[in-house]
């Protein structure tokens, strides 16, 4: 058997705060912004159940969440890529680099909000470091 490791849930102050909705979040993206941690989406759910009811979110929509003790700070560096459908690392190294070799560095580089290198989500924006002091991509401009 493979033990599983699974990360300790952020602490929350007790309190609970109110988040109002952007344009174009979805409840994965706002536990991202708020926790540092895209999986506590269900959490948010679960507290704004009479809020959701069932349906999406819309911008303006005020939701409940858990304060967390420590606010999560992301301050990424690289160049920013919004990954679409069908995009995965390689792929992303690909079209940024022209080569796949680079996927390793693109997820070292976006760790917290890629917990999986085989699980990256369309409309999340990550970012694709300078590899080699250039970034190929950006040659033509």
């Amino acid at each position: 058997n493979t033990a599983v490791e699974i990360e300790p849930m952020a602490a929350t102050t007790g309190e609970v705060g109110t988040y109002t909705v952007q344009e174009n979040e979805t409840l994965v993206m706002i536990a991202f912004n708020i926790y540092g941690d895209y999986s506590r989406w269900r959490e948010i759910a679960k507290m704004n159940a009479n809020v959701l009811n069932g349906s999406t979110i819309t911008k303006g929509m005020q939701l409940s969440y858990n304060v967390p003790a420590q606010p999560f700070v992301y301050n990424p560096t690289g160049n920013p890529y919004l990954v679409k459908e069908g995009d995965y690392l390689g792929k992303v190294s690909m079209n940024t680099y022209g080569t796949s070799k680079h996927w390793q560095a693109i997820w070292d580089n976006n760790k917290p909000l890629i917990k999986d290198p085989n699980v990256i989500f369309a409309g999340f924006t990550i970012y694709t470091p300078i590899i080699q002091g250039r970034d190929v991509a950006f040659d033509d401009i």
